[in-house]
């Protein structure tokens, strides 16, 4: 199958989203006074069961430095090979998810159910296609 694609209405419209992505970050940021990179860490081991993580794919996803800021700023601890949220690790990750669950709905208002699938499923085959090279 050939398919063509105006690559570069693709890529300013993936910019575009990604940089809006990163403004909610940042706010997030802002007002927990962490980093960007430490906000999505947060969210990423708050989002596994019972808000902890095995150390060596929260480092993968982030970077070591992230994992050791997030154990510094006393966010995060590490016990036997896991990364796990303390408290207040608990409380800005919940926040730093609500504020981000409320930008991905606002970005996906008026879209529908249907659309919303084929756009998850389009995404799915583009990475699966992307992860073979």
């Amino acid at each position: 199958m050939n398919n063509s694609i105006n690559t570069s209405k693709f890529l300013k419209l993936q910019k575009d989203f990604f940089s809006a992505c990163d403004s909610c970050a940042e706010a997030v940021s802002r007002r927990s006074g962490i980093t960007k990179d430490e906000v999505r860490a947060l969210i990423y081991i708050f989002e596994m069961p019972e808000h902890k993580a095995e150390l060596d794919k929260v480092n993968s996803f982030c970077g070591e430095e992230v994992t050791a800021l997030l154990t510094e700023n006393k966010l995060a601890e590490i016990s036997n090979g896991e990364i796990l949220l303390t408290g207040r690790g608990g409380i800005t990750a919940k926040s730093a998810a609500m504020s981000e669950e409320k930008f991905f709905l606002s970005a996906l208002a008026e879209i529908t159910p249907e659309e919303l699938f084929i756009f998850e499923s389009v995404l799915e085959k583009i990475s699966k296609n992307i992860s073979k090279y």
